[in-house]
């Protein structure tokens, strides 16, 4: 089994999508809109997330528990030079180590928790 996608609330599906585009090189797969919600599906390395924002016709469809997205990564402190220079708000004053690897947390356009992981070193 593999996860199919990953449905993300969001305020403003292309603000969000326009982030996710810069920092991670997500791609857009397709997007869709009726009366009640506009979403946007957004390719992201093997993973699909699903961006939707509720026109308020999603009765009985609350925002989820999703407690953060995570985002494997190569020489952590490239990527954040990178979100320091799009002045993206950090969570994390620095990285810390996590199972032999680091880890950086920081915030998406809507306040979502983001995670960077940079694996451990090949011995």
């Amino acid at each position: 089994m593999e996860l199919e996608h990953i449905g993300l609330r969001v305020k403003d599906v292309q603000r969000s999508f326009r982030f996710y585009k810069q920092i991670f090189g997500c791609e857009l797969i397709e997007s869709y809109q009726d009366e009640r919600v506009e979403i946007i599906f957004a390719q992201c390395g093997k993973n699909v997330l699903e961006l939707i924002r509720d026109k308020g016709g999603m009765s009985g469809r609350a925002a989820g528990v999703i407690d953060h997205l995570a985002f494997r990564v190569e020489r952590l402190e490239d990527w954040m030079d990178k979100l320091a220079e799009l002045q993206v708000p950090f969570i994390s004053e620095q990285p810390r180590d996590f199972k032999g690897g680091r880890i950086f947390f920081f915030k998406g356009p809507d306040g979502e928790i983001l995670e960077l992981v940079e694996e451990p070193p090949q011995k």
